[in-house]
């Protein structure tokens, strides 16, 4: 059954919390406990179909359990859904750190959901203050914790070639979401409407210590933009085609729901490193970008062999380094300038940051997971049979890290991570769950 406390205490969260010492879990939630004790983590997916669905992944001592729900649309009274039902039209989704669901749009709008109390998402009426976006469709979406009583900041990047800010008008009042009362209408405003990409802007992502917004679009090039000045900062060109994906090395930390307060140091934050991101795109290539070094602000180059449609960091501190682990995922989509390429499969693979090498691939297939070089091919390394479109970090029973990954192969799987001597080893398959239709994003629900 839907807990609708836990909702509630969502509802209310704020988005500074105190910075902890990186050795003290006694005040961590239970998900980050060292105990081996039970474990669960949610999170939504959004299917090629336009459907979504709740997850929850259940862990014990005994056994791993991976269950989902589907999730209806609820609208408010008077709304024109044009015949559309659910989220049929549906692009892009995420969460915030206030357990607001924000969803992307084909006709270029932004819509916000909360959770009901039976686990369907119910439209916030916005009054049409998310509209902007030409029609095309609204690609990728990322939420930045706002200090103030109004709520996250929304950063949405369309196939328009623009990227917009937005912020809320009027404040929530926390005291809406104690009893059984839900929030009904939220005004939003356009901050900016940052222009400078030549094509689809496919990927955004907000560094939540700086809030510095990085972007990439199938123009083949990356911007860096201040959030409070709204002005692009910095340009990256290194990619051959399209730019498919980005993330801050911060953002597993955020993910994982690690102690974090906007603003303070890195070594408040369990020595999370600041201004690091990486990229992946249609040519096969990773990227990691250094904002703070002005030139060869490139600090490495990894070849994955096949088109690179998601990427996601881990938790800081694992390797008692400055950057946390990198997996990356994908395949060859239908629009992808290579579609023809024989690697079509879904790949999924890990890596060391200190040398920057491959810890292993998520792997299906009962083969030899030992470490492998670049040139290997996707077919040996078969996460999915069709392709990554989504990845996340999520942590396991003993305090371990794992990997949430969905293709479009219809298939959600979990991925253990274990620790060898030397660190990380290879990824191996700890569960996973057929749907009926393949899914395009996942999303943490915090």
């Amino acid at each position: 059954s839907f807990d609708e406390a836990q909702v509630q205490r969502n509802l209310t969260t704020t988005a500074k919390v105190a910075p902890r010492a990186e050795s003290d879990v006694s005040g961590l939630p239970e998900v980050f406990s060292t105990e081996k004790r039970e474990l669960d983590v949610s999170f939504v997916s959004l299917s090629s179909r336009g459907n979504v669905r709740k997850w929850n992944f259940a862990s014990n001592t005994e056994r791993n359990t991976l269950t989902c729900k589907d999730v209806k649309a609820l609208f408010p009274a008077g709304y024109n859904t044009r015949g559309v039902s659910d989220f049929e039209t549906t692009t892009c989704i995420t969460t915030t750190s206030a357990g607001f669901v924000v969803s992307g749009e084909r006709n270029g709008n932004l819509n916000v959901w909360q959770w009901t109390s039976n686990g369907n998402l119910e439209m916030i009426d916005t009054a049409g203050t998310l509209q902007g976006h030409l029609d095309g469709g609204v690609c990728s979406i990322a939420s930045w914790p706002s200090l103030n009583a109004k709520g996250p900041l929304l950063v949405s990047g369309a196939r328009d070639k623009t990227i917009r800010i937005w912020e809320p008008e009027n404040e929530y009042m926390a005291e809406s979401f104690q009893g059984l009362d839900y929030l009904k209408s939220w005004i939003w405003r356009c901050n900016s409407k940052l222009t400078g990409h030549k094509d689809f802007v496919n990927c955004v992502d907000v560094e939540i210590e700086s809030g510095s917004i990085i972007s990439g679009s199938a123009d083949w090039s990356i911007k860096l933009w201040d959030v409070l000045t709204f002005q692009e900062v910095g340009h990256y060109d290194a990619h051959s085609y399209a730019v498919r994906c980005l993330a801050w090395a911060s953002s597993g930390d955020l993910k994982l729901k690690r102690s974090m307060a906007v603003g303070d140091s890195t070594e408040s934050l369990g020595g999370r490193q600041s201004g690091v991101f990486c990229s992946g795109g249609d040519d096969e290539m990773i990227y990691i970008w250094d904002t703070r070094q002005k030139y060869s602000n490139r600090i490495a180059r990894l070849n994955a062999g096949a088109t690179v449609l998601c990427c996601c960091w881990g938790a800081s501190g694992e390797f008692g380094g400055e950057l946390p682990w990198l997996a990356a995922g994908g395949g060859t989509p239908s629009d992808s300038f290579n579609a023809s390429s024989e690697n079509l499969r879904g790949w999924l693979r890990v890596y060391d940051p200190r040398m920057w090498k491959a810890i292993g691939d998520c792997t299906s297939k009962n083969v030899d997971r030992e470490r492998r070089a670049e040139a290997d091919s996707c077919k040996e390394r078969e996460a999915h049979w069709c392709c990554v479109n989504s990845c996340l970090p999520v942590y396991l029973p003993g305090g371990r890290c794992g990997i949430v990954s969905s293709g479009r192969d219809a298939m959600v799987r979990v991925w253990r991570l274990p620790l060898g001597p030397g660190g990380l080893s290879s990824p191996t398959l700890d569960c996973s769950v057929e749907c009926s239709e393949g899914n395009q994003k996942i999303e943490l629900i915090v």
